[in-house]
């Protein structure tokens, strides 16, 4: 009787664990990993996009901010303008990360000290121009 109720309370504490362990997982792994899904969803349409002639991704990511709002931007080396290259990128809709979130393009020239990391990271060339395309997806203001 005594190993029989020794066993039971093996059993229970192995399912206590089992339980716990089920619980950690459902709260902390699985939404990130949910997450992480959701903003390669989000992101796919851009980075999958083809890019301009004679135009190269230097760098790409996707990342949430504090608001909730979900960005995919890259870092692109052209010959074209800033409206070329929007206009380029403009050719695609773009779904929301979020249920009522709006997606905005943008398109800006890569400030003097982004052009001097470039050059630190042995990613520049003389003779192109470097903008930060990205899109947007948060609430409307």
């Amino acid at each position: 009787m005594k190993k029989r109720k020794e066993i039971m309370k093996n059993i229970w504490a192995t399912v206590l664990l089992v339980v716990i362990a089920a619980v950690l997982l459902g709260v902390f792994v699985i939404p990130d990993r949910i997450e992480d899904y959701k903003l390669k969803q989000f992101a796919r349409p851009f980075f999958e996009h083809a890019l301009p002639e004679n135009s190269y991704s230097v760098q790409a990511s996707v990342a949430t901010d504090e608001n909730g709002g979900t960005t995919a931007a890259a870092i692109i080396g052209t010959q074209l303008t800033e409206e070329e290259l929007y206009a380029f990128y403009a050719d695609t809709e773009y779904v929301p990360a979020k249920d009522g979130d709006v997606v905005e393009l943008s398109v800006k020239m890569l400030d003097e000290a982004s052009i001097s990391a470039l050059r630190e990271a042995g990613k520049y060339r003389e003779e192109d121009k470097y903008y930060f395309v990205y899109i947007y997806s948060g609430k409307a203001e």
